[in-house]
């Protein structure tokens, strides 16, 4: 890569104009100055077109509201691309100023480097332990995050969270990009990392290079609902089988011991329910029964 490369910015969005608002005003303030910003917009109304007006280096595209879908967004993203380097952000990410400088300094730190991601804070409480390896690919097949922790430095990792990644551009266009089977739900950004450490590339994760994530509410699905839990379980199925299949390792002792923790919860709610049923039943019991002395 060049010096000082070229970075695209890609946001997809959708009816979040407000929030929007306010991840520009902080792109605005970058100290890191050769980019663009690649807006997709999927909105049914045209508030993010008229807001997006007084902004700079903001490159607008504009899709029909029924195709939207966040992974189709970025790779609409991907293709219109000048950049050496292709970040993407949530439109609820507000990205400090030296965010971009940490980023693409990371590209220097080791051989083969094709992603680099950062911290995505969520306010002042921080949820790593401290302990937890940082975005790792367990051999139980399950994911640990930490996404807002600080290791003290530069590290590697298997994943990044989609709000605050990087890739270089020529490694995306080798491995075919973002799949769009996964739709909502997330584990999208999981698979694409999968895919670039297996072409032999590096990726890390640069504590310093941080933005707030607000999490903002989204039109349709709540964050965390059933619908989304469902999503998330089918794409999390779906990354491990397409990459190492039915039979691997990673796959197998994910689907016992994910079918395991929730037959447990199950039968734990149950029990809990018959308890609390019990005692509520002996409780009118007991006050029935006093009653009845009483006269």
């Amino acid at each position: 890569m060049s010096k000082e490369p070229l970075v695209s910015i890609i946001i997809p969005t959708y009816n979040r104009s407000d929030v929007f608002k306010r991840c520009l005003e902080h792109i605005e303030k970058l100290n890191y100055q050769p980019y663009e910003v690649i807006i997709v917009d999927a909105s049914s109304n045209n508030e993010t077109r008229r807001m997006i007006a007084e902004y700079n280096k903001i490159k607008y595209i504009k899709i029909d509201s029924s195709k939207r879908q966040q992974c189709r967004q970025r790779n609409i993203g991907i293709q219109k691309a000048k950049g050496e380097i292709v970040a993407f952000l949530d439109d609820d990410s507000l990205v400090y100023p030296d965010w971009l400088d940490e980023i693409v300094s990371a590209y220097s730190f080791s051989d083969n480097v094709g992603g680099v991601g950062g911290r995505a804070l969520r306010g002042e409480h921080i949820y790593w332990d401290g302990k937890t390896p940082i975005g790792r690919i367990k051999n139980d097949g399950f994911l640990t995050e930490g996404f807002d922790g600080d290791p003290g430095g530069i590290i590697e990792v298997d994943h990044l969270i989609g709000c605050n990644m990087s890739y270089r551009k020529d490694v995306l266009d080798k491995i075919g990009n973002i799949d769009e089977r996964f739709g909502y739900g997330g584990r999208w950004e999981t698979e694409l990392a999968i895919r670039v450490k297996k072409a032999g590339y590096k990726i890390l994760y640069n504590p310093k290079a941080v933005v707030n994530h607000l999490g903002a509410a989204r039109e349709g699905v709540k964050r965390f609902s059933l619908i989304y839990q469902y999503r998330m379980n089918r794409n999390h199925m779906y990354m491990l089988v397409k990459n190492y299949g039915f039979f691997n390792k990673k796959t197998m002792l994910y689907i016992l011991k994910s079918t395991f923790i929730d037959i447990y919860k199950c039968l734990g709610r149950i029990v809990k329910a018959i308890i609390v049923s019990i005692l509520n039943i002996t409780a009118k019991a007991i006050g029935l029964f006093s009653a009845m002395r009483s006269k």
